[in-house]
């Protein structure tokens, strides 16, 4: 696990080191206008800004009712490798190691609960299991939703990252999916640029190809999870434990799971 501000500084060192790259300050809409024309292909990873909003607004969409609540907890040091996800009445609540001594919290939970942050944090200490805990950081909040575009590119501009899908965090598998999707784009340009074609607005719909299905079939497993735990908590965790018990007796089961989930789908 890795803090998404410490990522975005160790890739902004590398960038600004970078000979070829070049940074502009977008300050209005009508600057989108003038960068349509300007380059042969442009990949737009926001889903908020005036391109996401004119051109890639047609999605399957569904939302969960639910918000995750995400903060860092400090805690005694401790042999701190292994991810733990409890599925409580509130929703599932992941812990997820930082360092021997941080751990990332993801709790999601049904809008139907009154709970302010004082409780989030009286919830986050009553299921944990492993650490002793000195500080719960800031607590933030956003909305969970299922989002799928319909089309990845319009001419020159092609979409990327959680504009093209988000998922719930149930399975942790949302950034895992635009790794994989930048180890296919890469694998385009490497080929298109080994075999001296231009980089252009045809690598969308090659990518496109190559991605869509797979992200379809993986975003609606994810979500038919989400449904199955849901549903199975209603009951008493009747279904999930027998299944459970079943997978710990499956070794190649369990290594196949493993790899689906830091490969995804292969076709």
């Amino acid at each position: 696990i890795i803090k998404n501000d410490d990522l975005y500084k160790v890739l902004k060192k590398k960038l600004d080191k970078n000979i070829l790259f070049k940074k502009k300050i977008i300050k209005n809409d009508l600057y989108f206008n003038d960068i349509e024309n300007e380059y042969d292909l442009i990949i737009n990873s926001d889903q908020n800004n005036y391109i996401s909003k004119k051109y890639f607004s047609k999605k399957l969409t569904k939302n969960y009712n639910s918000n995750a609540y995400t903060t860092i907890i400090s805690h005694k040091d401790c042999r701190n490798n292994v991810a733990i996800q409890i599925f409580t009445k509130f929703g599932p609540i992941a812990y997820l190691p930082v360092s021997r001594n941080k751990t990332s919290i993801v709790f999601s939970i049904l809008n139907k609960e009154n709970l302010d942050e004082k409780d989030i944090s009286n919830l986050i200490k009553k299921y944990n299991l492993n650490y002793k805990i000195y500080k719960i950081g800031k607590i933030d909040k956003f909305k969970l939703k299922f989002s799928l575009l319909r089309k990845y590119f319009y001419k020159n501009l092609l979409a990327f990252g959680d504009c093209i899908h988000q998922i719930h965090p149930l399975a942790g598998q949302g950034f895992n999916m635009s790794i994989r999707d930048i180890e296919v784009l890469a694998k385009i340009i490497d080929q298109r640029i080994e075999l001296g074609f231009e980089i252009d607005s045809s690598i969308s719909k090659i990518f496109e190809n190559k991605s869509k299905s797979s992200n379809f079939i993986f975003s609606s497993g994810v979500d038919f999870i989400y449904e199955f735990f849901k549903f199975d908590n209603r009951i008493k965790n009747n279904f999930s434990k027998p299944i459970f018990d079943y997978f710990d007796n499956k070794t190649q089961l369990n290594k196949y799971l493993k790899n689906l989930a830091n490969d995804g789908l292969i076709f």
